[in-house]
């Protein structure tokens, strides 16, 4: 859905990676109802391939513990504890680096998790700028929900699910 949110903003043509077959396969079938031209690759838990390219556009949407959706998938909750959040987070602080290396200077890069945890959200960022002068975080919209550093909604406020997202400029 992410996915096909950026392409139907026209933001140029969009390349879809992940790691599954079946979920890039479904993105197809949906990039093609909506008429949004996607392109997508598999690609392996490995370093992105050389020939990919830079994009003024990123977007990472971290494989995460899925808490934010709990109203609407319960079981979720019993999928998740300690070691597998460690997975997780070394996964997602993995992952941003990569997409940074693909972001153009001047270009934005989106973080994003359907979380509600910190330890997958603000701290795996906030971890990422420590490490890099590269890039600065842009503060959420007004418009956006709890306004300030960080996009972040919440069922029992937003009465949608628990959703994060921050926004990082790569300096030019």
């Amino acid at each position: 859905g992410k996915t096909l949110a950026v392409a139907a903003r026209g933001a140029g043509p969009v390349l879809a990676t992940d790691v599954r077959r079946g979920a890039l396969a479904e993105l197809r079938r949906r990039a093609e109802r909506a008429g949004t031209p996607t392109q997508t690759r598999q690609i392996r838990d490995a370093p992105l391939p050389s020939d990919l390219g830079t994009f003024p556009w990123v977007l990472v949407d971290a494989p995460c513990s899925g808490l934010g959706v709990l109203r609407r998938h319960p079981e979720h909750r019993w999928q998740v504890d300690g070691e597998r959040l460690d997975y997780l987070t070394a996964l997602q602080a993995r992952l941003l680096r990569r997409g940074a290396g693909r972001v153009r200077p001047g270009g934005v890069l989106i973080y994003g998790t359907c979380s509600v945890l910190t330890r997958e959200n603000e701290d795996i960022v906030e971890d990422f700028l420590r490490e890099t002068d590269d890039f600065h975080l842009e503060a959420a919209s007004e418009r956006a929900p709890l306004g300030g550093r960080f996009l972040r909604t919440a069922p029992h406020t937003h009465d949608c699910d628990g959703l994060f997202g921050a926004v990082l400029r790569r300096r030019g």
